[in-house]
C-alpha cells in the first residue's frame, strides 16, 4: 500500500481504541457489577469517567499538537491508551476504575483532535475524504471487536481484567508505529522547517505514483510537490495573519485596561511601594499570568476572540449543535445497553454482549449512509431527517421498557443508532469545519470537541440514576432532546453545501440583523415550521433551501464577471510574475 494508507493504519488506531473502549465497558461492567456490588452511582462514575477526561485531553491534545506537533500529540495519546488500561486491570475497588477511564479519557479526548487533522494534513485533495473517513470506520470496528472479545473472555479467569487490559496491545502499537512516520508538512512549514515539508511531500506523493516509471513519477511529483507546497504556505500565512490580528486586539484591549484610571480606595493612603507597583503593572512589568503561558494563553484568546468578535453567531450555533450530540444519549445508550437489556429480563452475559454489539453493526451502517448522502442531499436535510429517526427509535424504547420486550428495544436501538451515526455523529463535524475562518476553526474545533465530550460526560454520569428514577419515561426525554435538536437545525442552521465561507458568514449576519430588527420572540416564532405566515417575509428565508440570491449579489456577481473577462482581454500586457516567483 503507499505511504499515505500506511500512515492512516497506525494513526487510525486512535479510532479503534476509542470505539474499543465505547464497546468494551458495557460488557465488562456487567461481570464488574455482580463482583463488586455496585451502586448505580458508582457505574456512572466508571463509564463518565472516560468522556470526563476527554473533555480535558482536547485542550491537552490542542496544545500539544500546536507546540509540538501532531506526530507527538497521538504519541502522547498512544502512552496514556497503554497506561489506562494497565491501571485498569490492576485495580482494587472501583475508585482505581475510575482513574484508568480518567487517563483513557485523556487519550481519547488528545487523539480525536490531532489524528484528524493529522490525517487531513498528510493525505493529498484527491484521497482526503477518504482517509478521513477511516477513522470513524475504525471507530467502528473497536466497537464490534471489543464485544467479540468480551463475549470470548467472559469464562476465563479475572475475566474482566483481560478485557479492560487488552487495549493496552494497540495503544502500544500506535505509539511504535507513530514514531516512525513523518511530522505533518504543514506543520514543519508552519514552523519554518521547508526543507523537512518537501521531503515529507515528496515522500508522500511518490508512493503513489509508483505504478509509472521513474523519470515520469518524479517529474510528476516535483511539481505536484511544489503546487502543494505553495498552497499549504498560503494558509499558513493566512492562518499567522488571523493570530497576529488576535494579538493585536488582546494588546490594545490591554492598553485600553491601563489607561483607565484606578479608583482610589477608601481609607488607605498611596505609599511609595504602592505607586511603584502600580508604575511597574502599567509598564508590564509584573505580566499577567497567562502570558507565561503562551499555547494555552493563545487558545484562551481565541475562544474569547471567537465569542466577541464577528463570528459569535456561528460559534454559539456549533456549541449547540455539540450539545444536541451528546444530550440525546447517543454515547450512554451504547455503554448501558447490556445493562438496560438485564433489566428488561434477559438473564446471561453473554446475550446480552452480544445483542449489544448489534449497535456497532447499526453505527456502521449509519456510517456508509451519511458518506454516501451528505453531499447530495446537504447537511440541514440529513440532520433534520436524522433527529426524527433518533425521537423515533427513542419512543420505540420507551415502549419496549414499559412492556418489558427485549426484542423491541434491541429493534429500537438499532433505528436510534443509524438515524444517529447517518446525520449528527458525520455531519456536525463538517458542519463546524465549514463555517469558521482559518484564523479561528483551531480554537472553535478545540472548544466544541470539549462541549461535546462534557455533554457526554454528564450523560453518562446521569442515566442509571434516571433510569431508575423515571424507567421507560427516561427515553422521551431523550425523544424530545433528539426532536429539539432537529428543530434547531431547522430553525437556526443554513444549509452549508456547496456554499462559500462568506456567503455562510452572510446568512448569519442576516439572521442577526433580523433578530436585532425584529425582536428575539418574534424572530424566533417566524423560523418554526410554518411561523413565517404570521409575520411579513423576513431577510432570513434566504435560510431556507432553493431561494434565489438577492440582487445585490447577482450584482457582484455580474461585476466579478466583467473584471474577470476584462483581465482576460489584459492577459499579455501584464509581466509574468509566475516565472519570477
Amino acid at each position: 500500500p503507499s505511504m499515505i494508507y500506511r500512515i492512516a493504519g497506525f494513526a487510525c488506531l486512535g479510532g479503534f481504541l476509542f470505539g474499543y473502549d465505547l464497546g468494551l465497558i458495557s460488557g465488562a461492567l456487567l461481570i464488574i457489577q455482580e463482583e463488586w456490588h455496585l451502586s448505580s452511582e458508582e457505574a456512572e462514575l466508571i463509564v463518565g469517567g472516560a468522556k470526563f477526561g476527554a473533555f480535558f485531553g482536547t485542550f491537552v491534545g490542542g496544545a500539544v499538537m500546536q507546540k509540538y506537533g501532531r506526530r507527538i500529540s497521538i504519541v502522547i495519546a498512544s502512552v496514556l491508551f497503554t497506561l489506562g488500561p494497565l491501571i485498569m486491570s490492576f485495580s482494587m475497588d472501583w475508585i482505581g476504575l475510575v482513574v484508568g477511564r480518567l487517563v483513557i479519557g485523556v487519550g481519547i479526548g488528545a487523539s480525536a483532535v490531532a489524528v484528524p487533522a493529522y490525517l487531513g494534513e498528510m493525505s493529498a485533495p484527491s484521497n482526503r475524504g477518504t482517509v478521513i473517513s477511516m477513522y470513524e470506520v475504525m471507530l467502528c470496528v473497536g466497537m464490534l471487536m471489543s464485544s467479540f472479545v468480551d463475549f470470548c473472555l467472559k469464562d476465563l479467569p479475572w475475566n474482566w481484567r483481560w478485557m479492560v487490559g487488552v487495549p493496552a496491545i494497540p495503544g502500544a502499537l500506535m505509539g511504535l508505529g507513530i514514531m516512525w512516520l513523518p511530522e505533518s508538512p504543514r506543520w514543519l512549514v508552519y514552523h519554518g522547517d521547508y526543507d523537512g515539508a518537501v521531503q515529507c511531500l515528496r515522500t508522500l506523493r511518490y508512493s503513489i505514483m509508483k505504478n509509472e516509471d521513474s523519470e515520469s513519477a518524479d517529474h510528476r511529483t516535483t511539481c505536484l510537490v511544489e503546487e502543494e507546497l505553495m498552497e499549504v504556505w498560503s494558509q499558513v500565512e493566512k492562518e499567522k495573519e488571523g493570530q497576529r490580528e488576535i494579538r493585536r486586539e488582546r494588546r490594545r484591549r490591554r492598553s485600553r485596561e491601563d489607561e483607565l484610571p484606578a479608583e482610589p480606595k477608601p481609607d488607605t493612603v498611596a505609599t511609595p511601594r504602592a505607586r511603584s507597583e502600580s508604575v511597574r503593572g502599567r509598564s508590564g512589568s509584573v505580566s499577567d499570568p497567562t502570558r507565561k503561558c503562551g499555547v494555552v494563553s493563545e487558545m484562551v484568546e481565541g475562544v474569547r476572540h471567537l465569542w466577541e468578535g464577528t463570528e459569535r453567531g456561528a460559534f454559539k450555533m456549533a456549541l449547540w449543535l455539540a450539545f444536541f450530540n451528546q444530550a440525546c444519549a447517543s454515547t450512554a445508550i451504547i455503554n448501558f445497553m447490556p445493562t438496560l437489556l438485564k433489566s428488561l429480563g434477559l438473564e446471561d452475559n453473554g446475550t446480552a454482549m452480544l445483542l449489544g454489539s448489534t449497535i456497532a453493526g447499526a453505527k456502521m451502517v449509519g456510517v456508509i449512509c451519511c458518506t454516501y448522502l451528505i453531499d447530495k442531499v446537504g447537511r440541514r436535510m440529513l440532520l433534520i431527517a436524522g433527529s426524527a429517526i433518533m425521537a423515533l427509535g427513542m419512543l420505540g424504547l420507551s415502549f419496549a421498557c414499559l412492556a418489558e420486550s427485549v426484542l423491541l428495544a434491541c429493534l429500537s436501538v438499532v433505528v436510534f443508532m443509524i438515524g444517529f451515526s447517518g446525520s449528527w455523529a458525520s455531519a456536525n463535524w463538517v458542519i463546524v469545519a465549514e463555517i469558521f475562518t482559518m484564523a479561528n476553526k483551531s480554537a472553535a474545533m478545540s472548544t466544541c470537541t470539549a462541549v461535546l465530550f462534557l455533554a457526554g460526560a454528564v450523560t453518562n454520569a446521569l442515566f442509571l440514576s434516571l433510569y431508575d428514577l423515571l424507567s421507560g419515561a427516561l427515553f422521551l426525554l431523550f425523544a424530545g432532546i433528539s426532536a429539539a435538536g432537529g428543530l434547531y437545525v431547522y430553525m437556526k442552521l443554513p444549509e452549508t453545501m456547496g456554499r462559500s465561507l462568506s456567503e455562510i458568514q452572510g446568512f448569519f449576519a442576516a439572521m442577526k440583523a433580523d433578530r436585532e430588527e425584529f425582536g428575539w420572540c418574534k424572530y424566533q416564532i417566524s423560523r418554526l415550521p410554518g411561523g413565517h405566515h404570521c409575520f411579513r417575509s423576513y431577510r432570513h428565508r434566504a435560510l431556507e433551501d432553493g431561494v434565489e440570491e438577492s440582487g445585490d449579489v447577482k450584482h457582484d456577481q455580474e461585476e466579478e464577471v466583467e473584471e474577470v473577462e476584462l483581465s482576460a482581454l489584459n492577459e499579455d500586457d501584464r509581466p509574468n510574475h509566475h516565472s519570477e516567483l
